[in-house]
């Protein structure tokens, strides 16, 4: 088998017994329903930290819960209060303090129950919560996009398609037509212990054909039992893990929620100890069973990844994943995927390849004199081989990028600019067949093997009811059939072409813009996207040149 010996997995067994050592949070744990990742809440955080207001966030994992938004949003307030008024202030601190007191005020006020939970407001704690409809949210969406599946390049197929057009969105399927849907979040909260959501979707699709059709699906659903410093989570639930818009290239928003049992700590910890010096830190160790559609049915992935800020401009992640098992698949005592888990695989001559292992590095640096200006860079390895060489040059899959929170001095425009590559092995394996993929979409990067994509992303609010996002893309995927040859002696490895393709070049554009009409409960929220992809060399054939569109419009009711 190509995967060999793993030691530089090893020390994540030391990391594994640090963090289930007694920590002291930094904010009062009690269970709260986590925000999905597409909520806007998480570019008001941004606008948070870039004005310096937040600093303990851990960005390399998300979701975050509503209690950890709420001690987010506490510590701010805190902050910008300390600060007290500015002596002779002039016509720009004006602005910026105003924009500031209007964007405290508005999270406030959404999330007031979280914040009379955490003592940070005044008001009755409530021992039993129940959401039973947090909002209704309806839309429209036109999509004139061919997708096409990600080639098998002779080192293995992944069942997987690209659509960029439509990535990014939690899995939801859309059909080469119209589509209108109808999501709703319930959620409740019963003592400080538990806590549940549910977030439904019923679409009907009509194709270009005139095919029509009715789905429902479960987009969101689990239940969290929390006490101090702990957290348990059974159900479905996205996961991104990474320090890009959407995530990192081990797992994103593209493709459905995990069905998972995840352990986590709700709020960053610290250490005790010598180890409180490394910081605050935040660990995530899960379970998934991912479903029947895949070479072995009812595969499991499971993956451990821990974040921490030795210091207040410095974050660091630590990440795998490992899949393993399933119906037909290679034998597997519950032995062996415990020591597959931690890397402890012994001599391996002789012995069938029983689990995909990927795993990596994320960093993220402040730079608090150029407006909290972050650079995050994310390092991720297809296998671990004691070739380091072949690991760097044709294993490595990386992630680069500069944002800049506070663009304009109110905070109010931001910009990110990313580099994203992809080696030619990642996401294949050669006995999990089906790859890194969850029902036809990509789990960690939207780009996909053999492939390199430059982004990027301007938003503006001009207001604090229109907020406006500008993106635009060029990414290249190259066609090439490889073969890789083994030295006959066990050592170096290269790779080299046996049938070249032509390169397929996607350059892209698309534009949103939300409007919120009520500011106050009930909220009413309209979106309006519109998006345009240029494809040239479709699906590696030379000369074929294709256009992608997207339009879509939707309407939501906040009523908690």
């Amino acid at each position: 088998p190509r995967e060999e010996s793993l030691k530089t997995a090893k020390p994540l067994t030391l990391a594994l017994l640090l963090m289930l050592a007694p920590l002291p949070a930094l904010a009062a744990d009690y269970s709260t329903a986590n925000v999905p990742v597409d909520d806007p809440v998480y570019r008001d955080i941004d606008r948070l930290v870039g004005l310096g207001l937040a600093r303990d966030v851990i960005y390399g994992q998300r979701p975050w819960s509503r209690g950890e938004i709420a001690r987010i949003i506490a510590a701010a307030v805190k902050k910008q209060r300390a600060q007290g008024p500015v002596l002779a202030p002039d016509e720009r601190e004006i602005g910026l303090r105003i924009g500031t007191d209007d964007l405290l005020e508005r999270l406030e006020r959404d999330y007031r129950e979280e914040l009379v939970q955490l003592g940070a407001a005044e008001g009755d704690r409530k021992t039993f919560s129940l959401h039973p409809l947090s909002y209704v949210e309806g839309g429209y969406t036109f999509l004139d996009s061919e997708a096409r599946p990600v080639p098998d390049n002779g080192l293995g197929p992944v069942d997987a398609r690209i659509e960029p057009l439509s990535a990014y969105r939690e899995g939801r399927r859309y059909p080469d037509g119209h589509q209108l849907a109808l999501e709703t979040e319930h959620r409740l909260r019963a003592g400080r212990f538990f806590s549940f959501y549910l977030r439904p979707r019923l679409q009907f699709d009509v194709t270009h054909g005139g095919d029509a059709s009715v789905h429902p699906y479960v987009q969101q659903l689990y239940a969290k039992f929390a006490v101090p410093h702990f957290e348990l989570l059974a159900g479905r639930d996205s996961i991104e893990w990474g320090q890009g818009e959407f995530g990192g290239i081990l797992l994103s928003n593209n493709a459905r929620p995990l069905d998972m049992i995840k352990v986590s700590n709700p709020s960053p910890s610290i250490l005790p100890w010598i180890f409180r010096y490394i910081g605050p830190i935040r660990y995530t160790l899960f379970a998934a069973n991912l479903g029947p559609e895949r070479e072995f049915p009812h595969s499991f992935l499971t993956g451990f990844k821990v974040n921490l800020k030795p210091v207040s401009f410095f974050e660091v992640g630590l990440s795998q994943l490992v899949m393993m098992g399933g119906d037909g698949s290679p034998s597997l005592s519950f032995g062996r995927a415990v020591s597959e888990f931690f890397g402890f695989r012994g001599n391996t001559r002789g012995v069938e390849n029983v689990a995909n292992r990927e795993t990596g590095f994320d960093f993220r640096f402040y730079l608090p004199f150029l407006r909290n200006t972050q650079l995050y860079w994310e390092l991720q390895f297809e296998d671990v081989y004691h070739d380091r060489t072949f690991m760097i040059t044709d294993l490595a899959n990386h992630q680069a990028g500069i944002y800049i929170p506070r663009l304009n001095n109110e905070g109010t425009m931001a910009l990110r600019l990313e580099y994203r590559h992809g080696s030619p092995y990642f996401y294949r394996h050669g006995t999990f067949r089906t790859g890194m993929a969850l029902n036809g979409r990509l789990w960690g990067d939207e780009l996909g093997p053999q492939a390199d994509g430059a982004y990027v992303t301007f938003t503006h609010d001009p207001s604090e009811r229109l907020r406006l996002t500008w993106n635009f893309r060029y990414e290249r995927r190259d066609g090439d059939v490889l073969l890789e040859l083994l030295d006959p002696d066990g050592g170096n490895r290269r790779l080299t072409v046996v049938t070249p393709a032509p390169a397929e070049h996607r350059i892209a554009a698309h534009i949103r813009g939300d409007y919120l009409v009520r500011p106050l409960n009930p909220k009413i929220r309209l979106r309006l996207e519109l998006g345009y992809e240029r494809i040239l060399s479709f699906n590696f054939v030379q000369g074929d040149g294709r256009n992608g569109f997207l339009t879509g419009a939707s309407a939501r009711f906040d009523l908690f």
